[in-house]
């Protein structure tokens, strides 16, 4: 019959289908569960990184840190085996990879673009946090590392694309086509899709955005808000949790820390980090779901 590709998550796949054809059919999900454990515990730490390079305060970047480590969506992406956390881990590492040579004014290591092709072959949206990564870049980049930090962000997901075309004789997975389109209320559950994190983490949501008063920042504010842009393009999912923007999740909290470092009110900043976290949507409530 005719060949679809009925998934849009080539790489994680591929990780997944290796598992289950090399370990016993009950030790493979064991496996994908600790590799998506350790790939929040990477997350957690990476994001605590790319807060101190933006310019948070060690205990801005904690509360960071644990804003980010027990949000409903970092727990549900652990729990439900798919490759959503690993998406938020690759992010959060390129991210901290550039801010942090930014401010130092050093070269920017290539692994930082090396994880963005990877993004593109997790997920087929995984392009977008790539060229995300490549343009905050940009400008600390010499002309002949630009070159490679192009091939290195565009070229994996590329050659996937060229594999599509000579297999399954399509440019885009089956999945994406399903789901694009200009349907109905498309832009309306868009912004739904987008509020549910906002109402998950809505204090950190609006203190991320509002780092955009800072110049320095404004470039990262300016990140987010096309990473939750994407998400209302996208018109959502049914699937629980909001994994369309997971790339966005460690921005989401190193943002308001830096914003808040920067406001430099000793005792007020940290309280209202601390609120942030408090009325995040917490993993307290994500378990019972769970279980």
């Amino acid at each position: 019959g005719q060949r679809v590709e009925g998934f849009s998550n080539p790489l994680w796949t591929l990780i997944m289908g290796g598992a289950c054809a090399v370990l016993p059919r009950d030790l493979a999900p064991l496996l994908m569960l600790g590799l998506n454990l350790a790939l929040g515990v990477l997350c957690f730490l990476a994001g605590g990184r790319l807060a101190r390079a933006l310019g948070a305060s060690p205990l801005m970047a904690a509360l960071a840190m644990l804003g980010l480590g027990l949000s409903y969506e970092i727990i549900f992406a652990i729990a439900s085996g798919m490759e959503t956390v690993a998406v938020a881990a690759l992010s959060a590492v390129a991210l901290a990879d550039v801010a942090q040579a930014r401010v130092r004014a050093q070269s920017i290591p290539m692994r930082a673009f090396i994880l963005g092709g990877l993004l593109g072959l997790l997920r087929f949206d995984g392009l977008i946090p790539g060229i995300v990564i490549l343009a905050l870049a940009w400008q600390g980049l010499s002309p002949k590392a630009r070159i490679k930090a192009i091939t290195w962000t565009l070229a994996p997901a590329a050659a996937w694309m060229l594999f599509r075309l000579g297999y399954y004789g399509d440019w885009l997975p089956n999945t994406v086509r399903l789901k694009s389109g200009a349907w109905p209320g498309r832009w309306q559950a868009g912004f739904l899709y987008v509020w549910r994190t906002a109402y998950h983490a809505k204090i950190a949501w609006a203190l991320g955005l509002l780092a955009w008063v800072y110049k320095p920042l404004r470039p990262w504010a300016l990140a987010l808000v096309v990473l939750l842009g994407y998400g209302v393009f996208t018109g959502g999912d049914f699937y629980p949790g909001t994994r369309y923007l997971a790339a966005a999740w460690p921005l989401l909290w190193a943002l308001p820390a830096a914003g808040l470092s920067r406001w430099g009110r000793a005792g007020r900043a940290e309280l209202l980090m601390a609120i942030a976290v408090i009325f995040s949507y917490h993993a307290f409530w994500a378990f019972p779901g769970l279980l």
